[in-house]
């Protein structure tokens, strides 16, 4: 099992007579449930002695007779459904054509690390929404809830101090965020 690090992962495509033939079993598909296709990042050569040349991306489409979902995997209790749900899946001598292969045999990894920058940054930009809607959460409770006549929660100092942080910090993070952006699309993820 890769785990953490997809150096130790252990599905594997099989080029012969022209297609690969994939077999692994893998947790977390984002997106499993109600998608036409996913990329399946599989090893190609894995006797090559550089670990990062081994794997390739392909594309699957899921109506194939050896891809399986298993399950959607309950995150924080919730099993999402369609583009919110994380899936457990699995390939069962799953055969897709050669030409399903994603750029260039071994270069898997070189693909997933150029995606990984603007990924994260989108991951950024929707935590920050979160944390708006937290925030306008928390300033309408504030105004709303009495403590007694005509006192409420927001009249109170430690409450008035706990906003006005976590508007700083969501200021501050949008700020960071923004910067990271910039210098990604001016300078390249490297020197982001």
């Amino acid at each position: 099992f890769a785990g953490s690090n997809p150096v130790n992962m252990a599905t594997t495509a099989v080029l012969e007579n022209n297609q690969y033939s994939i077999n692994g079993h893998k947790w977390f598909t984002t997106a499993a449930d109600g998608a036409a296709f996913t990329i399946v990042m599989a090893l190609t050569d894995p006797q090559n002695p550089n670990p990062y040349l081994r794997a390739s991306m392909i594309l699957v489409p899921l109506d194939n007779p050896g891809y399986k979902l298993v399950r959607n995997i309950p995150i924080m209790g919730d099993v999402g459904a369609d583009y919110l749900s994380h899936g457990e899946v699995t390939f069962t001598n799953c055969k897709v054509p050669a030409t399903n292969l994603i750029g260039e045999a071994g270069k898997g990894f070189a693909l997933a690390q150029a995606r990984l920058g603007p990924g994260r940054i989108h991951h950024c930009m929707r935590w920050i929404g979160i944390c708006e809607r937290a925030f306008d959460l928390m300033c309408n409770r504030a105004v709303t809830r009495k403590l007694r006549d005509q006192k409420f929660l927001a009249d109170q100092q430690m409450i008035q101090f706990w906003i006005a942080e976590s508007r700083a910090e969501i200021n501050a993070a949008r700020l960071m965020v923004l910067n990271a952006a910039h210098t990604i699309e001016k300078e390249g993820a490297k020197a982001a």
